[in-house]
């Protein structure tokens, strides 16, 4: 979605830029966990009853301080309390990010590598250095400004029986799907309009 949010500002940058992902976020609640919040869920780790376990075992389910939830599998939580389980593969990628062995143990984590592991969690920096190919790419912004159409019909309030649809308007959806609906829909009203005044003309 980044690319549609921020597509404008990332071609201004030439597609360089730096972004700051917070992996600890609840899509049910729409809120994040702090880093605050997820050290002291993991400094309690070292204490818990998996403290011998190595930590790439499982990411443990990170949830405010006030929540006791370290356990192997999803359990019942409080209606709107924000936790977290980071999906196995991306927690190993995390951990090799902060610095951390998968072969450690939770009991043997000093609280400076805790740290660091929670700012991965809450604050990894991650490095834009370009784009994708041109084939790997579904739409793109700019085109013709929507405030120079009609939505009726879409045809141009400048150039009478000239017709707009999908790509060619300023149009830059946050998903494929949205972007194929746009096309479909203007290409009908555009048709429709184009070929109803063309049965005038002939008329």
């Amino acid at each position: 979605r980044l690319s549609a949010f921020a597509a404008r500002e990332l071609a201004q940058r030439d597609y360089r830029a730096i972004i700051s992902v917070n992996w600890c976020g609840d899509d049910a609640t729409q809120t994040t966990l702090t880093t605050a919040d997820v050290l002291q869920a993991l400094v309690a780790m070292k204490t818990s009853a998996d403290a011998k376990k190595d930590v790439a075992t499982f990411c443990p389910e990170l949830a405010p301080p006030k929540a006791d939830l370290f356990v192997e599998e999803w359990d019942d939580v409080a209606a709107g309390e924000t936790t977290v389980r980071v999906p196995k593969r991306l927690w190993v990628g995390i951990l090799g990010a902060a610095g951390v062995r998968e072969k450690a143990r939770w009991a043997d984590m000093s609280n400076a590598q805790l740290e660091t592991l929670a700012r991965t969690l809450t604050d990894c920096r991650l490095t834009v250095t370009g784009k994708g190919t041109f084939k790997e790419e579904f739409v793109t912004a700019g085109g013709v400004a929507l405030g120079e159409c009609n939505f009726k019909t879409m045809e141009s309030k400048r150039v009478p029986g000239l017709f707009f649809a999908g790509e060619v308007l300023d149009i830059d959806g946050v998903t494929g799907g949205y972007n194929f609906l746009s096309c479909w829909t203007t290409g009908f009203l555009s048709g429709s309009a184009a070929g109803e005044r063309e049965a005038l003309c002939v008329g």
